[in-house]
């Protein structure tokens, strides 16, 4: 068994597929908030970010559209510069939206509402692990996943075993023959 600093991640892993009630909420990012509140006002926009540019894969695209054809780099050129500007235009409308929101007087009482939930849901699941019942299930949960483990390892050492004799009895085989 690991020490009790070591943070086991496949441990914990199985026990949220094993206990759904444990797993802990996600708390959501101010942008996640603003999207939130701007549909209070029936405004859907969404987050926008400006997609790195790829030069490699432009030059690649470049270089086979102008084998084929030179107008079509032209072409090519002009729809990724239309791409551009419709992510430019989305980018502008998400940041003057969330300044907006941002601006608004009840946006701080909205997002302090979002975080009050999400720590009242964090607490009741923190509360809930703390009980005899859910304790008892969490050991049984770990104790279930230690004994899967050990069984794993020893066929992962069992094959190992098998494949490195295989090798040895093979060279060794392959030796005798060539004398």
């Amino acid at each position: 068994m690991p020490k009790k600093e070591e943070f086991d991640y496949e441990l914990q892993k199985h026990l949220e597929k094993e206990i759904p009630e444990l797993l802990m909420p996600i708390k959501p990012s101010l942008d996640e908030i603003v999207c939130g509140f701007l549909k209070t006002f029936d405004v859907f926009v969404k987050p926008s970010s400006l997609a790195k540019r790829d030069p490699l894969g432009d030059a690649v695209t470049g270089g086979v559209l102008g084998a084929i054809n030179p107008y079509a780099i032209a072409v090519d050129q002009g729809l990724k510069s239309q791409n551009r500007m419709e992510r430019n235009q989305k980018v502008t409308e998400w940041i003057q939206w969330k300044q907006w929101a941002l601006s608004h007087p009840e946006f701080l009482d909205y997002k302090q509402n979002i975080l009050f939930k999400y720590e009242d849901e964090a607490y009741e699941i923190k509360e809930l692990s703390r009980t005899p019942k859910m304790k008892e299930r969490i050991a049984e949960c770990k104790a279930k996943y230690y004994k899967n483990r050990n069984i794993r390892n020893k066929v992962v050492l069992a094959v190992g075993l098998i494949v490195v004799i295989t090798i040895v009895v093979f060279v060794t085989v392959v030796s005798i023959q060539s004398v």
